[in-house]
């Protein structure tokens, strides 16, 4: 007995074993309780099931890290798998308007880069395959899956009609290219519209990945934070939907990530292709949502010698403006058309007009927001209300969640060395941003004179809260600088496997 018990000790000793012990118990009674609630049967079968995944990711998951495998192969180990099980287990048109951005990225692939007006109801839209709005299934229900299957295998009908979709008309085509190329390569096989919409989720997921490898390896601290927000739920359910939300949620991080790196590590002039890439991420960053813009503004940081001279870095960000100016306004002009209010009670005009007449009454506003919607921020960012908010996580991961992302990003577990003229433009930069948010949701969202902004969700910052960090949490004491971090990559891992376990076991018993 002595010698199994000295053999347990140093087992029971580790906080990895209590760890995945908290995270498998809750996985395994919220599993259970999913599947009750659904009227599931085979839950001897499932339960298994999940937990033998869990375990498993997680067994190769430390034992990885026991060979100091990188971060950013890490977040792979469990990105690529979750990712193809919400795309298996969320079937498209079951995320936010995931309807409306497939009509726009497949009127795009027929050459409608610029969707039409039509008729006298100012609808923007374009011809499409005949049925159109009926090729997806838009919200979950008892045998969904056995109508997926059975559209994969339906023919594109040859006739056309008149498919409507004003509020993706506002978005440039550049936006969808990794949609574009997954409906397109889709075409070539001759799928039908179900299957071609999960090459588009496929395509758009693939770039997303590529884009948060590359954030998470080229950034100089905070990795974790950034492991935390690509595996997010909501995050993940963007990753593999029909939406640009990936690309713009992928380009932000990646562009913050790339700045820190060019500021605080690289010390060689940058080449050609590195500065083109600069302005194509610009670009792109500007059409995903033009309220994005201002985090180019990062930009400045980057110190003149990477451009070879001080001269050379202000020609670059002189052309960069007039270029940014150009292509945004134009397209502002041209997509301006396709402006609607579709609320009742909104009007654009005067909700804007009560703005610039009124800005204290509106700075209460933006104060009475986050008195008002403050949790449902928190809520839709954690990815609690999953799908069009048909799919709600137990209230207990609200919680937790708030709890590990507080903790996270106030810990001082980094040692940046960020001049405090840095800091106030990463934070100048996040409150311009939220502000855009804000105020473009209030003027075509709201009803006038509403006294808070109705429409904004949580995920719509994820793209900018690596900014957060940068602009609050203090350069590490000498007597701070053996402290141990509360909230680590391996608390990220059990727990964000489980809460995204969890969120796939409810897809599946909604939608069976």
């Amino acid at each position: 007995m002595k010698h199994i018990a000295s053999k347990l000790s140093p087992l029971l000793k580790n906080p990895k074993l209590y760890l995945i012990v908290v995270c498998g118990l809750l996985l395994t009674l919220s599993v259970r309780h999913t599947l009750s609630v659904n009227s599931v049967g085979h839950s001897l079968i499932v339960v298994p099931i999940i937990l033998t995944c869990y375990l498993g990711f997680l067994w190769v998951f430390f034992y990885l890290r026991k060979r100091q495998t990188p971060i950013e192969k890490l977040f792979l180990l469990f990105a690529i798998p979750l990712g193809i099980f919400f795309i298996i287990f969320l079937p498209p048109g079951e995320s936010p308007d995931e309807i409306s951005h497939f009509k726009r990225a497949y009127a795009i692939t027929e050459g409608h880069f610029v969707s039409e007006v039509y008729d006298d109801t100012r609808h923007a839209g374009a011809q499409l395959p005949a049925g159109f709005q009926d090729s997806l299934v838009l919200s979950p229900e008892p045998g969904t899956y056995s109508t997926v299957i059975s559209k994969l295998s339906e023919s594109i009908p040859t006739e056309t009609d008149y498919a409507a979709f004003n509020n993706t008309s506002l978005y440039h085509w550049l936006c969808y290219l990794p949609q574009i190329l997954g409906i397109l390569l889709g075409k070539t096989f001759g799928a039908s519209l179900e299957l071609i919409a999960y090459f588009a989720e496929i395509a758009d997921f693939i770039v997303w990945l590529i884009l948060g490898y590359f954030a998470i390896k080229l950034a100089p601290k905070y990795k974790t934070i950034i492991v935390f927000l690509l595996l997010l739920p909501v995050t993940l359910q963007e990753a593999t939907s029909l939406a640009p939300d990936a690309l713009a949620i992928g380009l932000g991080l990646f562009l913050t990530s790339y700045v820190c790196h060019l500021t605080y590590v690289r010390k060689t002039r940058l080449k050609s292709l590195e500065i083109v890439l600069l302005y194509v991420m610009a670009i792109l960053v500007g059409y995903c949502k033009i309220v994005y813009l201002p985090i180019v503004i990062l930009y400045l940081l980057i110190p003149e010698t990477r451009f070879g001279s001080k001269r050379t870095k202000w020609i670059h960000a002189s052309a960069l403006i007039i270029l940014l100016l150009v292509l945004n306004l134009s397209w502002l002009a041209t997509s301006s058309q396709f402006l609607r209010e579709f609320n009742p009670g909104v009007d654009s005009a005067a909700q804007l007009s009560g703005i610039l007449h009124n800005p204290l009454r509106y700075l209460m506003v933006l104060f009475n927001s986050l008195n008002v919607m403050g949790e449902f921020y928190f809520s839709s960012l954690l990815g609690m209300n999953l799908g069009s908010f048909t799919f709600n996580l137990p209230a207990i991961f609200f919680f937790i969640s708030y709890g590990l992302f507080i903790v996270l990003f106030a810990q001082r577990d980094e040692n940046l060395k960020i001049k405090p003229f840095e800091r106030i433009l990463f934070g100048a930069t996040f409150c311009l941003i939220s502000l855009l948010i804000f105020t473009s949701i209030y003027i075509q969202w709201s009803p006038v004179g509403l006294p808070y902004v109705d429409g904004v969700q949580g995920r719509y910052f994820i793209p900018i809260l690596l900014l957060v960090p940068l602009a609050i949490i203090p350069t590490h004491s000498k007597s701070s600088s053996k402290q141990r971090s509360i909230v680590t990559l391996n608390t990220i891992a059990c727990y964000s496997l489980a809460l995204n376990l969890i969120a796939i076991t409810m897809f599946f018993a909604q939608n069976l």
